[in-house]
């Protein structure tokens, strides 16, 4: 093939019609592509774009069937393990988590809101950013922990700082960068480190305002409210971001601390910035790696530059950290009033908290704050092995054993979803006709990326074949003898057709120059004639044979704008 291989006048690789070997439909395989292709020494696919995105999806869910099975295999050992460890501590059902009065501290964790259906885990915030994110690329590819989405907090704080950082990443970006050009300055140099620190960047600059719009749109699934009988009118101490502790069981909005922030947007003030990160000092040792590469011994001066940029990077890297960093002490002085009145508690009910060290320094702050430490009891829900493990780590922080507390199971409390009504419908692509011609015989159709040209009175597809992406319009010329495709996005393209013996045929994709669609804001005419199109534009003048796509003209030209070719200017039809 690529011997035989077309260009057009300007060099670009001709759009070709091929046959797809696994279903033996016609698709287009577009020059940008082949471009694409031959670029990264990939050979011409044998597979159109639908079974290609078919063999995905399959190896997709392969890849999901698989994580599930072993998901399954893992969460039935540890359920094993969870039961033998509650052997050892004073268990008790939750009907038994009664206060004896109003003065009682509910301490709240994300387990709260998930309870009452709420899709509140890190890895339905994950869902919500796309496979293709910038930013969920940057987390998952430079945050070394195997599952990031399991304790996000605290997976922030392991950054993959040799990867954004060692001599031969920094050396390479400046290399991309242009600095090491004959007349490269320090432009060159800002942009070298810019590349190097470019996930960290990302990182800290949209995880926030993601964030934020991610918890703005929670809502409660259930009208279940299975913690009815343990809540009084006490203190709350909220880990989570969203007021449902308030709208689910009454509690007064003045006795509720939103450790964290919330996200209730009140009127005359300022929105709140809600607290997500890793203790403080957390990600020192990402910082403190070796990097003995042994590159550049013949070029002394080059290494010594990489070494200078290198610190800079790592600099900017500390920099965005401390962005990410949740440091408690601070927020715990910031509510000083709130602990401080904490003093008369005699119930604390822990509920939905994994106990993950990021956060203890809030609950010994609580128990430092308690005038008779020794008359409180504590009541702490469990869910499973590992918030049962980070518990039995938490209790000597606070001065107790596990025979001082009493355990609540929440794995076996089940809430009934909301009508399915009011469940999101899923997403098929839809057949939608963009075009038909002036005498109404034929319609042009999408079905995602397939076109189908077909015969309205007889209902019959003449013309089906594939394109690489969803294709926006249609438009035939007047004589009906000819069809023009318009594909937008990020290849923008003109595709043409043409009525030969009674049938539709591609002809050919109609080249503009290099990174430039044919239509276009400078576009000024587009005259056509039974043989020709001609686009006219400030400057320049492209005509096109009809019958074969071939471009026959190519001229500069002054004040297109009041050009005048022979034809009709269908200038209208082709800016849609």
């Amino acid at each position: 093939m690529k011997g035989s291989e077309k260009h057009t006048p300007g060099g670009l690789p001709l759009t070709q019609e091929l046959t797809c070997t696994v279903c033996g439909g016609k698709f287009l395989f577009r020059g940008i592509e082949r471009q694409r292709f031959a670029r990264w020494g990939w050979q011409p696919p044998k597979r159109c774009p639908l079974c290609r995105q078919a063999e995905k999806e399959r190896q997709q869910q392969e890849e999901e069937r698989l994580e599930r099975e072993e998901w399954q295999r893992r969460t039935a050992q540890e359920k094993l393990e969870f039961e033998t460890e509650l052997v050892s501590w004073n268990v008790i059902p939750v009907k038994n988590v009664v206060p004896r009065s109003d003065r009682v501290l509910y301490i709240l964790g994300n387990g709260f809101d998930l309870m009452h259906r709420v899709r509140s885990s890190y890895y339905a915030f994950r869902d919500t950013l796309g496979k293709n994110s910038n930013l969920r690329q940057s987390l998952e590819n430079y945050l070394t922990p195997a599952d990031i989405w399991a304790d996000f907090e605290s997976a922030l704080a392991h950054l993959d700082v040799r990867a954004m950082a060692s001599l031969s990443r920094v050396d390479s970006c400046l290399d991309v960068a242009g600095f090491y050009e004959k007349d490269a300055g320090a432009a060159a140099y800002c942009c070298g480190l810019d590349l190097a620190v470019e996930p960290m960047i990302t990182i800290s600059d949209h995880l926030h305002r993601r964030f934020q719009d991610w918890v703005d749109q929670l809502t409660v699934g259930t009208k279940d409210r299975p913690l009815a009988g343990m809540f009084r009118r006490g203190k709350v101490l909220c880990f989570n971001y969203t007021e449902f502790v308030e709208q689910l069981y009454g509690i007064p909005e003045e006795n509720v601390c939103y450790i964290h922030g919330c996200r209730r947007k009140k009127k005359g003030r300022p929105r709140e910035r809600l607290v997500l990160g890793h203790m403080p000092g957390a990600s020192d040792a990402a910082f403190d790696f070796r990097d003995n590469s042994a590159v550049w011994k013949r070029n002394p001066r080059r290494r010594h530059l990489v070494e200078l940029a290198r610190m800079q990077v790592l600099q900017r890297i500390a920099d965005q950290d401390v962005i990410l960093t949740k440091d408690s002490e601070e927020i715990i002085a910031a509510h000083q009033d709130f602990f401080d009145g904490l003093k008369d508690i005699e119930d604390i009910i822990v509920i939905g908290h994994s106990f993950f060290p990021v956060d203890w320094g809030y609950f010994t702050r609580v128990a430092a704050s308690l005038a008779e430490p020794e008359n409180v009891r504590w009541h702490f829900s469990c869910h499973g092995l590992q918030g049962l493990k980070n518990l039995e780590r938490l209790l000597p922080e606070l001065n107790l054993t596990p025979a001082e507390v009493s355990v609540f199971r929440t794995d076996g409390i089940s809430t009934a979803p909301l009508s399915a009504s009011g469940s999101p419908v899923a997403h098929h692509p839809t057949e939608k006709i963009r075009g038909v011609s002036p005498d109404g015989r034929w319609a042009a159709k999408s079905l995602d990326k397939l076109l189908m040209i077909t015969e309205q009175a007889q209902d019959v597809i003449d013309c089906e074949i594939v394109l690489s992406t969803p294709f926006s319009r249609a438009y035939f010329t007047p004589d009906g003898q000819s069809l023009f495709i318009f594909i937008r996005g990020v290849d923008p393209g003109v595709l043409l057709f043409s009525l030969r013996d009674s049938h539709w045929r591609f002809v050919a994709e109609l080249m503009g120059a290099s990174g430039q669609s044919l239509v276009n804001p400078r576009l000024k005419h587009v005259f056509l004639t039974g043989e020709e199109v001609a686009f006219v534009y400030h400057g320049r003048v492209r005509r096109y044979r009809l019958d074969t796509g071939e471009q026959t003209e190519n001229r500069v030209i002054r004040d297109g704008e009041s050009l005048t070719l022979p034809g009709e200017d269908v200038r209208s039809q082709f800016m849609g």
